[in-house]
Protein backbone atom coordinates (compact mmCIF):
# COMPACT_ATOMS: atom_id res chain seq x y z
CA UNK A 1 0.00 0.00 0.00
CA UNK A 2 1.26 3.10 -0.84
CA UNK A 3 2.11 5.73 1.73
CA UNK A 4 1.04 8.42 -0.43
CA UNK A 5 -2.49 8.00 -2.15
CA UNK A 6 -4.55 11.53 -3.44
CA UNK A 7 -7.59 10.86 -1.83
CA UNK A 8 -6.85 8.98 1.63
CA UNK A 9 -3.28 8.02 2.72
CA UNK A 10 -1.13 4.84 3.08
CA UNK A 11 -2.24 5.97 7.35
CA UNK A 12 -6.37 6.28 6.78
CA UNK A 13 -6.46 3.43 4.34
CA UNK A 14 -4.06 0.83 6.92
CA UNK A 15 -6.74 1.55 9.66
CA UNK A 16 -9.82 1.16 7.48
CA UNK A 17 -8.19 -2.21 5.96
CA UNK A 18 -7.51 -3.42 10.05
CA UNK A 19 -10.98 -2.91 10.52
CA UNK A 20 -12.67 -4.99 7.68
CA UNK A 21 -9.47 -7.94 7.93
CA UNK A 22 -7.39 -7.43 10.81
CA UNK A 23 -5.61 -10.66 10.09
CA UNK A 24 -4.49 -9.04 6.67
CA UNK A 25 -1.07 -7.93 6.86
CA UNK A 26 -0.33 -4.92 5.17
CA UNK A 27 3.04 -3.19 3.38
CA UNK A 28 3.82 0.06 2.84
CA UNK A 29 5.54 0.91 0.11
CA UNK A 30 7.04 4.33 0.10
CA UNK A 31 10.35 6.49 -0.31
CA UNK A 32 10.54 7.34 2.82
CA UNK A 33 12.13 5.32 4.81
CA UNK A 34 14.11 6.53 7.16
CA UNK A 35 14.47 4.83 11.06
CA UNK A 36 11.64 7.54 12.60
CA UNK A 37 9.79 6.59 9.14
CA UNK A 38 9.70 2.64 9.45
CA UNK A 39 9.23 2.81 13.05
CA UNK A 40 5.96 5.22 12.08
CA UNK A 41 4.69 2.69 9.73
CA UNK A 42 5.15 -0.19 12.55
CA UNK A 43 3.27 1.94 14.89
CA UNK A 44 0.30 3.03 12.14
CA UNK A 45 -0.26 -0.90 11.90
CA UNK A 46 2.00 -1.95 8.57
CA UNK A 47 3.47 -5.23 8.81
CA UNK A 48 6.80 -4.14 6.60
CA UNK A 49 8.52 -1.43 4.29
CA UNK A 50 9.17 -2.24 0.82
CA UNK A 51 11.50 1.22 -0.63
CA UNK A 52 10.62 2.56 -3.83
CA UNK A 53 11.89 1.80 -6.44
CA UNK A 54 11.60 -1.72 -5.71
CA UNK A 55 12.92 -4.79 -7.70
CA UNK A 56 10.96 -8.25 -7.88
CA UNK A 57 13.37 -9.53 -5.58
CA UNK A 58 12.35 -7.08 -2.87
CA UNK A 59 8.80 -6.93 -3.38
CA UNK A 60 9.04 -11.45 -3.39
CA UNK A 61 11.00 -11.28 0.14
CA UNK A 62 9.30 -8.49 1.30
CA UNK A 63 5.82 -11.03 0.43
CA UNK A 64 7.75 -14.39 1.76
CA UNK A 65 8.41 -12.63 5.27
CA UNK A 66 5.04 -12.02 5.86
CA UNK A 67 3.71 -15.40 4.66
CA UNK A 68 3.79 -18.58 6.60
CA UNK A 69 6.95 -20.88 5.26
CA UNK A 70 5.88 -23.41 3.32
CA UNK A 71 6.57 -25.14 -0.64
CA UNK A 72 3.49 -24.08 -1.59
CA UNK A 73 3.71 -20.42 -0.09
CA UNK A 74 7.13 -20.47 -2.15
CA UNK A 75 5.16 -21.17 -5.67
CA UNK A 76 2.81 -19.04 -5.03
CA UNK A 77 4.89 -15.87 -4.18
CA UNK A 78 7.03 -17.15 -7.56
CA UNK A 79 3.20 -17.45 -9.94
CA UNK A 80 1.34 -14.24 -8.19
CA UNK A 81 4.93 -12.19 -8.77
CA UNK A 82 5.21 -13.58 -12.38
CA UNK A 83 1.49 -12.63 -12.46
CA UNK A 84 1.09 -9.30 -11.21
CA UNK A 85 5.02 -8.05 -13.04
CA UNK A 86 4.27 -8.81 -16.20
Amino acid sequence: LDIYLPHMDGFQAVKQIAKLRPELPVVAFTASAGATDIERYRTAGFAGCVLKPFTKADLARALSELLPESPQTERTVENGMREVLE
